[in-house]
C-alpha cells in the first residue's frame, strides 16, 4: 500500500531478539537519497504493528518499542539533521560535529529550550501524522490485513510473492 519507496520483502511472527516477529522491507531501487515523503512512509510503515493492535485488539503491548524508537530516530533526523521541518526550516541543529580532537565528550546543544521544545513538537507531529496514515491503512485494507495475519499464524513467515499474491488474489501463491 505503502509503494514510493520500499516493498514488503519478508514477515515473520518467529520471534527474534527483542522482538516478537518483524517486517523486512527492501528499497525497490538502489536509492543514495531519500524524500520527505520516502522517510516519513518509513514511519508509517513502523508504526503500523501498533496502530494494528489498537484496531483489530482495542489495546496496546510494549512489542512495538523498537518500531518506536526507530521512527522517533527518522522524524528526529528529519527535523534536526535534514532540515525537513516547516516550522524550524532548513537547519542543522544536530549531527556529525566534531568537538575536540575529533571526539566527542557529552552531548551539548547548540540551540535553546524553546528550538528544544520546538524540535520535540515537529518531531510528535511526524509521528502522529504517520499514526494516522497508518490507522487510515489498516482500516481501509482491514480485509487484507486479517488474511495476511491468518496466514502468519498457519505459516509463521511470509515472503513479498506470498504478501502480493493474498492482497491481489486473495490466495497463497502456487507453488
Amino acid at each position: 500500500v505503502l509503494s514510493r519507496a520500499r516493498v514488503v520483502h519478508k514477515v515473520t511472527i518467529i520471534p527474534r531478539g527483542r522482538a516478537g516477529g518483524y517486517m523486512i522491507a527492501l528499497p525497490k531501487e538502489d536509492q543514495f537519497l531519500m524524500t520527505k515523503e520516502d522517510m516519513f512512509e518509513q514511519i508509517v510503515g513502523l508504526l503500523g504493528g501498533r496502530t494494528a493492535e489498537e484496531i483489530i485488539f482495542g489495546v496496546q503491548s510494549t512489542g512495538a518499542s523498537t518500531d518506536f524508537e526507530q521512527a522517533t530516530g527518522i522524524a528526529r533526523s528529519m527535523v534536526t539533521e535534514d532540515g525537513m521541518s516547516d516550522k524550524l526550516g532548513p537547519v542543522q541543529y544536530e549531527g556529525n560535529h566534531q568537538v575536540f580532537v575529533g571526539r566527542d565528550y557529552g552531548q551539548t546543544k547548540a540551540y535553546s529550550e524553546q528550538v528544544a521544545f520546538e524540535i520535540d513538537q515537529e518531531v510528535r507531529k511526524i509521528l502522529m501524522e504517520a499514526h494516522d496514515k497508518a490507522r487510515e491503512i489498516i482500516e481501509a485494507h482491514r480485509a487484507q490485513h486479517k488474511l495476511i495475519a491468518e496466514k502468519l499464524l498457519e505459516f509463521e513467515t511470509l515472503d513479498a510473492k506470498a504478501i502480493k499474491s493474498l492482497c491481489e488474489h486473495g490466495v497463497m501463491p502456487e507453488g
